[in-house]
Formats: C-alpha cells, structure tokens, sequence
C-alpha cells in the first residue's frame, strides 16, 4: 500500500464526522491555526459547544468557540470537569509522545459512552516527518494508547495517510442497546 500524503485530509474528515454525529460537544486541544475549527463550526449542529485550547491566544475569532489560553493538562485539570461530558475530542496540541499520552490520559474521563477522541499526527509518512516541526513522536502514543485501551473499553484505528489520525471510541459495551 502507498502512503497517501494529504495534510488536510483530518480537517475534513473530522468536519464530517462532527456534522454526522451530531456531535454536541467539541473539545480541540492545540487549536493551531483554527483550520480545523474553522472547518467544523461551519456545517455542525447549531446547538453544538464548541471548546478549544491553545497556549497561543488565536489569531483567529470564531464567535462561537469558547478559547482557553493555557496548557492543555491545566485546562483538563482545572476546566474541562466544569464543560464535560465531551463527545468528541481532537488532541492536536504539543506532538511530543508524553504529551500526547498525559492528554488521552487526561481527557478520558471527560469523555462520554461511544465519544470519540482523534490523535492527529500519528501516522508519519517518514522518519523526516518525525520532526518535531511535523509529527514528533506523537505517533508513539497511538501504539501506547493499546494498552491504556485494553483496561478502559475503548477502540482505536489509525487511518493510514499521512500525517495520519487515530480515532478511538470510549465505551463499556458495543451497543448501547444490548444487554450489558
């Protein structure tokens, strides 16, 4: 299989899956430039909440996104408690492997039965994109995350292009109508 290559193949990707799910609370840890915000305000639920942290205040205004300026474990220790649950969560922030893991970590418990958290840059097309300009080691935490998984019941899948994008789904049973 070729690596396909499309920097911004996870913006649109998790603008579908916001406006599809109906998703009613957002969460972005590493807000960045606000592409990817920007992309999913546009189509989501209007009575989505849409949150976001960056330790850069924006040099962006998205009126409806409520934008923290701090570290994002500040944020999950001191914040996220009061706005959770939180169905859907993108953890784009700091791309070194312990950070990346210390916010799965973090956000877990935050996280509604059958919600989502995407990790963003976790499939490098090569040892260059392991820069820590472009995906560091966050990739690292994709392959950690097994474990953390295995006790939490919860699924992952990384979707192979590059930079790639992890998604897992929390849960404690596979449908939620069945018999638990």
């Amino acid at each position: 299989m070729n690596i396909v290559r499309d920097g911004n193949l996870h913006e649109d990707l998790i603008a579908f899956l916001v406006k599809r799910l109906k998703v009613q609370n957002y969460l972005e840890l590493g807000a960045g430039n606000g592409e990817t915000l920007m992309k999913v305000t546009l189509d989501a639920e209007p009575t989505c909440r849409f949150t976001a942290v960056d330790r850069k205040a924006p040099a962006f205004h998205i009126p409806s996104v409520a934008f923290f300026v701090c570290e994002t474990q500040d944020f999950l220790a001191n914040s996220a408690p009061a706005l959770a649950p939180f169905d859907f969560v993108l953890i784009d922030a700091d791309h070194h492997y312990e950070a990346v893991s210390s916010d799965l970590v973090g956000v877990f418990p935050h996280v509604t039965e059958h919600g989502l958290i995407l990790l963003h840059d976790t499939f490098p097309a090569s040892e260059a994109d392991t820069d820590q300009g472009l995906c560091g080691d966050a990739w690292k935490a994709a392959d950690w995350s097994s474990d953390l998984l295995m006790s939490a019941q919860a699924e992952k899948v990384t979707i192979p292009f590059s930079p790639g994008l992890t998604i897992i789904r929390k849960r404690s049973q596979h449908l939620a109508w069945t018999p638990a």
